[in-house]
């Protein structure tokens, strides 16, 4: 079946990010092959929204690192990228207000593609309100595509009480559209099936088989750093030039003095605040080990 022009698409994926890891950035390539094989859709841009301070989730690490994590791990990319927008907010912000916020934002730039000056508030202010009244503005063919991109266990955490609102879940589904990554352990197509909720708006669900089972999980890097374990080959690396062992004497020297986060933030051009980590010592000690462990092996990158 032949189509019209595709729809552009923006993948948004929400989350801890604590850490990233390879999983989190794979999800991201298994999208964009699966609904641009489809003829239908062209993946303009990805981008990692990681969880502001205020979902207070224990063990979570500080957002200007989590953010900074990121960007590092995504920094080879030419069309993921990391928004700092969510991380920032003093509270915590619900999934769907924040795909709200980058619907605005995705048609924005949409329409000022020409223009490279920030768009003014006030038209801003007026493409936001279209959008939040109006579906049929949202759906326009010319407007692109937003759509949240997860797990299958980020799925099923619908049916947990108390966790997702019923009118955010059908926000999420019904107006914008949501990519699964299949998950060992988890049943989407079944799981879809036994929503009402989500039965009603299966057309907008896109189920993706990972058929290279990978179990990797943020829970299980973290449980392997506090037992002084490595994680080498399994969380997300970075795009540094610079050799592996250099930048792990000058993070845990930097580390010694209390500036990690500037040399850290001087090395990789991340343009962010250089607080220093004030965690927790044990968390502290796990954010350093994170970034050591980043780096890439000897000779490759």
């Amino acid at each position: 079946m032949e189509y019209g022009d595709p729809i552009k698409v923006v993948l948004l994926a929400c989350g801890s990010f604590n850490p990233v890891t390879n999983m989190h950035l794979r999800m991201f390539e298994l999208a964009r092959d699966y609904l641009e094989d489809s003829g239908r859709y062209k993946v303009v841009r990805g981008i990692i929204s990681p969880v502001g301070d205020g979902y207070k989730k224990k063990g979570l690490i500080e957002a200007f690192h989590r953010v900074m994590m990121a960007r590092l791990a995504s920094a080879n990319s030419e069309w993921i990228t990391v928004d700092s927008w969510e991380s920032s907010q003093p509270e915590w912000v619900e999934t769907a207000k924040v795909m709200e916020h980058h619907h605005g934002e995705a048609v924005a730039a949409e329409q000022n593609e020409d223009d490279e000056d920030t768009v003014k508030y006030a038209k801003k202010r007026r493409i936001e309100e279209n959008s939040s009244g109006d579906s049929s503005y949202y759906l326009r063919k010319d407007n692109p595509r937003l759509m949240l991109l997860c797990g299958a266990d980020v799925l099923e955490s619908f049916e947990v009480p108390n966790l997702w609102r019923k009118e955010d879940i059908a926000e999420i589904v019904g107006r914008y559209g949501l990519v699964c990554i299949t998950r060992c352990g988890f049943e989407p197509h079944k799981f879809i099936h036994q929503s009402d909720t989500l039965w009603r708006h299966r057309k907008n669900i896109h189920i993706v088989r990972e058929w290279v089972a990978n179990d990797i999980s943020a829970t299980h890097v973290r449980r392997a750093l506090r037992r002084g374990q490595s994680v080498r080959y399994v969380e997300a690396r970075h795009g540094s030039t610079i050799g592996p062992e250099d930048l792990r004497n000058r993070v845990v020297d930097a580390h010694r003095v209390g500036k990690g986060s500037k040399i850290i933030s001087k090395e990789f051009g991340l343009h962010q605040s250089t607080k220093n980590f004030s965690g927790k010592s044990k968390d502290r000690q796990t954010f350093w080990l994170m970034l050591v462990f980043m780096s890439p092996p000897s000779g490759k990158h």
